[in-house]
């Protein structure tokens, strides 16, 4: 083996690792396989923790709320149709018929709104939903009336109050909406 030159300087903090066993240098490769492995199932745990506490999150909350939502926009939009179904009744058998139909959507209606109000948990869902219980209130006023009338054979006025009360019901179902969407934005973050 030739000579070094002068300005070559041997590598003295290395030199200990040349000196070991085939047996230790092993052993160390080893450890620092398992030691990358102890590191990488550390942050594996902490994600999967953080995953399962964001899914936690959707499963009792914002799905339920999406849920919750859903079945009171659709209770409300057969409330609507069982009132004008009830506008349209000629007899007595049809509007008896009419009248339990609204009373088991309203229950409906009421139940949804039970269930739905403790999942709100967002600002803007308590601003969403305290907007739609007054217009939905407007709403339900004015279809009263408007069946009301027609228990009076007085079809052209409460179809007239049907017509006026398409403003607060599209709000209404609009905050409802409005809900819907902040509940699955909720859901995404």
């Amino acid at each position: 083996v030739g000579q070094r030159p002068a300005y070559w300087k041997e590598d003295t903090t290395m030199r200990w690792f040349r000196n070991l066993k085939i047996a230790g240098k092993l052993a160390i490769g080893f450890g620092l396989i398992v030691a990358l492995a102890l590191v990488a199932a550390g942050v594996s745990f902490i994600s999967l923790r953080t995953v399962r506490v964001r899914t936690v999150d959707i499963s009792t909350k914002w799905l339920p709320s999406v849920l919750e939502l859903g079945d009171l926009s659709t209770a409300i939009m057969e409330f609507r149709v069982a009132g004008l179904e009830q506008i349209q009744s000629t007899t007595d058998r049809e509007m008896k018929a009419g009248d339990l139909q609204l009373s088991e959507v309203v229950a409906k209606i009421a139940d949804a709104r039970k269930r739905y109000a403790p999942l709100i948990g967002a600002q803007e869902e308590k601003a969403g939903y305290e907007s739609f219980g007054p217009l939905w209130s407007q709403y339900v006023t004015l279809q009263d009336s408007a069946i009301s009338l027609s228990r009076r054979h007085q079809i052209q006025q409460a179809s007239a109050i049907m017509d006026r009360a398409m403003i607060p019901f599209d709000s209404a179902s609009t905050e409802l909406a409005f809900l819907i969407d902040v509940s699955k934005e909720g859901a995404k973050r």
